[in-house]
């Protein structure tokens, strides 16, 4: 067991050579290398039943009931969507030594200090779904623009719902011509874009992230997968139960091809905001 994922952040290899008898020297030089720091802390929720509960319920044949396990369970995972998302923010929960270490904290999708930024979407209303599609190719061109070319998911705060399942017109040219599928269902048809989907835990308002889903950007790092253990307090009268597991979000930026100045780290993330 480890308290912390190391990983290099590299530059891009450089241009392939491109010869009639594929033996001439290529590019000597060799990546750059710069260390992050990933923490890994246990999430964990827990309650307990007492002895004589259990020994009840196994001399009468009625089981228990299970619900505060289900809950548990369920706060756990809720707890890893936020990590994720970037609402429960753990930027600030640093480990090793900014000597050894650039980035030491965990990043969500909205905390990332690499991802790309648009901050001019149009309000929905329910009625300009034109403009939402519009909002959505433009942070595909810049998502193109620093070389993340897909496949992307698009990700919506809840108050974007009703705009996603109302019918997608295009004022321009739709006319009178009855609209035959939503605003969900039109960008889906955009190339690169595989999913598109509302974040129920996003609690933000009025905001878009379209992500590339490619390991070299995104990746989920399971050091343990959800599991229960069981102990015992107060001299055996008191069961304790506890879900916890060990899973945290690796959102990497790399440097936008050769060069190594802080400001050319980018991540595969593009965050859309109304300002």
């Amino acid at each position: 067991s480890v308290y912390g994922l190391t990983r290099d952040t590299m530059t891009d290899a450089g241009k392939a050579i491109v010869s009639m008898d594929g033996i001439s020297d290529g590019q000597g030089d060799a990546p750059q290398f710069t260390p992050d720091i990933l923490p890994l802390p246990i999430i964990h929720s827990g309650w307990y039943l007492s002895a004589r509960q259990l020994a009840v319920s196994r001399n009468s044949g009625v089981p228990l009931d299970t619900t505060m396990a289900e809950a548990c369970g369920r706060r756990v995972a809720e707890a890893v969507e936020k990590m994720t998302i970037g609402t429960t923010d753990l930027s600030t929960l640093v480990i090793g030594s900014t000597n050894d270490f650039t980035k030491r904290g965990i990043y969500g999708y909205v905390t990332q200090p690499y991802r790309i930024t648009k901050t001019d979407l149009t309000t929905p209303t329910g009625a300009n779904t034109d403009d939402t599609v519009t909002d959505i190719l433009e942070m595909i061109a810049l998502a193109q623009a620093q070389g993340f070319y897909g496949p992307y998911m698009l990700y919506y705060t809840r108050d974007f719902f009703t705009q996603m399942e109302s019918d997608y017109v295009n004022l321009n040219t739709s006319g009178a011509v009855a609209p035959t599928q939503t605003c969900r269902q039109r960008i889906g048809q955009i190339e690169g874009i595989s999913g598109c989907k509302m974040l129920p835990y996003w609690d933000s308002t009025t905001q878009l992230l379209l992500i590339q889903m490619t390991s070299d950007c995104c990746r989920a790092v399971n050091g343990m997968s959800p599991t229960t253990v069981q102990y015992e307090e107060k001299g055996g009268a008191q069961i304790q139960f506890r879900v916890m597991c060990i899973q945290v979000p690796d959102l990497r930026a790399q440097f936008v091809r050769t060069s190594t100045t802080v400001t050319a780290r980018k991540a595969g993330i593009v965050h859309g905001t109304i300002s």
